[in-house]
């Protein structure tokens, strides 16, 4: 067979050829691309609060200092962590108390309840926190509580429950007084008449605090009395966290943006009582004449029930005055995520 030949034969079978070629390109294609991880769009962020019609035009940002973001954050998937049977029993231990509980209270709303009691301490621990409760004296002894010891004192008790504090940081704007009056604590405003110092010590993911519906979330509360004793304790077991993608954050002015264009929501309008003493939580349907953001960072937002995804949030802080003429401070939630708004 000479080269014409050949030539005239493989010219007859080409499209045989290119057929069977095009099907193999795409029949790997197929395969590669089954291959690939899906990409999930991730669902917007519900965060829950007054409306929009409470929020003034614009907010005075004249006190905001800019805050640094990094161009990228991850997005958290959380894996049930709850606490186990062989977790209250050492802290029950490590606390004192009899090796049996004084009662064990069955399927619970949070599992089965472990409770154990004696002449003025309690422990009730569940699958979801465990407290520790002291009974408190009849009055204080008038002394000044000192919060840098208070914290010492928490942190070496969040230690020697196996707590570890270096992975909480305190929220110095939720750090509460309290004094004693009849075995009854009293929220105190003035330090010099506290008994009592409450601490609310915060996880964080990435150096940014997890918030909640507030940001209150500690995931433990101590309170030190004014004899630097533990006389309360509350311990919230967060889920575990597995880091996901890397998401676009916006930028720090486009987030301002959006606050002006009532993009964010209150969370928290919280004001005085007439005496200046209480705080009072501001019911819906106000009206929010002027307000000043002073204070402005990135968070995670742990909500309750916990999703199935946690996403980072910024966090807005300030002050505000309605049209009735309370005063009061004012958190704003907004989210962080690149392209996403509040789901309402």
């Amino acid at each position: 067979m000479n080269l014409t030949q050949v030539a005239q034969r493989f010219k007859k079978y080409l499209p045989l050829i290119t057929i069977f070629g095009v099907a193999f390109f795409l029949i790997i294609f197929t395969i590669i691309a089954r291959s690939r991880p899906k990409e999930e769009t991730l669902p917007v962020v519900p965060i829950p609060g007054y409306s929009a019609s409470t929020q003034p035009a614009s907010y005075d940002l004249s006190r905001l200092k800019p805050v640094e973001v990094p161009d990228e954050l991850a997005i958290y998937k959380l894996t049930p962590q709850p606490l186990t049977r062989d977790f209250a029993f050492s802290l029950a231990s490590k606390l004192n108390f009899e090796p049996q509980p004084t009662q064990i209270i069955e399927e619970t709303t949070t599992g089965t309840l472990y409770l154990w009691a004696d002449s003025n301490r309690s422990l009730n621990v569940t699958e979801q926190s465990a407290i520790y409760d002291i009974a408190l004296p009849a009055e204080g002894e008038s002394k000044t509580v000192n919060v840098a010891e208070a914290e010492r004192v928490a942190r070496e008790f969040l230690s020697s429950i196996n707590v570890d504090p270096s992975s909480l940081s305190v929220n110095g704007s939720y750090t509460k007084y309290f004094r004693i009056d009849e075995a009854t604590i009293f929220p105190e405003n003035n330090i010099q008449n506290a008994d009592i110092v409450q601490l609310a010590f915060q996880a964080s993911v990435e150096g940014n605090p997890l918030v909640g519906s507030n940001l209150d979330l500690g995931q433990a509360t101590v309170q030190v009395d004014e004899n630097n004793n533990v006389v309360f304790f509350q311990f919230q077991k967060l889920q575990q966290f597995v880091p996901q993608s890397k998401e676009k954050i916006k930028s720090f002015n486009d987030a301002l943006m959006e606050l002006n264009s009532r993009r964010a929501t209150i969370i928290e309008a919280v004001a005085k009582t007439e005496n200046g003493t209480e705080d009072i939580r501001v019911q819906p349907g106000f009206k929010i004449e002027s307000a000043s953001i002073t204070n402005a960072f990135l968070a995670y937002y742990y909500p309750t029930p916990a999703p199935e995804f946690i996403q980072p949030i910024y966090v807005f802080e300030g002050e505000f005055q309605s049209e009735s003429k309370e005063n009061g401070r004012l958190i704003l939630y907004l989210p962080a995520l690149e392209g996403q708004v509040i789901s309402r």
